[in-house]
């Protein structure tokens, strides 16, 4: 018997701490945290009467490439964006590329010089991680490249 619990419990503890780590990378309540982030970016980078009508995550965060990037918006202190909020301090590293996260942001307006989609990707090097987000050079060729499709 005592063989017996020897094996289960190597062949065990393997198992459950295999298990821990992937309940506790689930993502619930990512939707939420993305709504506030997306939410932040736009009041903060765009026109006031700009609203957000959906966001999806892209299946393919891999396929965004920097020349897919017209404009990008952030605060990064680690990366250099196009548009700040507090335009001092500048940035000290290009925008790593591609995206570890992408989501599509579908977005709605009165003005017609506003982005009909913006993308927020996480760029991540080997130190530092930053939310960005970028407009787009052609909306459809980039959300089909990039794996997003809104529902409506």
């Amino acid at each position: 018997m005592n063989r017996l619990l020897r094996v289960v419990l190597v062949l065990g503890l393997p198992l459950a701490a295999v298990l821990i780590i992937v309940l506790s990378a689930d993502r619930s309540g990512t939707s939420t945290s993305m709504e506030a982030l997306a939410s932040s970016y736009v009041s903060s980078f765009l026109d006031h009467d700009v609203v957000i009508v959906q966001y999806v995550q892209a299946h393919l965060p891999q396929s965004f490439r920097a020349e897919m990037s017209k404009a990008s918006y952030g605060n990064t202190p680690y990366y250099v964006t196009d548009h700040r909020v507090n335009p001092n301090y500048p940035g000290q590293k290009p925008l790593p590329y591609p995206a570890n996260d992408l989501w599509c942001v579908k977005l709605k307006s009165s003005d017609p010089k506003a982005p009909p989609v913006v993308l927020l990707a996480l760029h991540q090097d080997i130190y530092n991680a930053d939310w960005v987000m970028h407009e787009v050079t052609d909306p459809d060729t980039v959300l089909a490249a990039v794996g997003c499709q809104f529902t409506d």
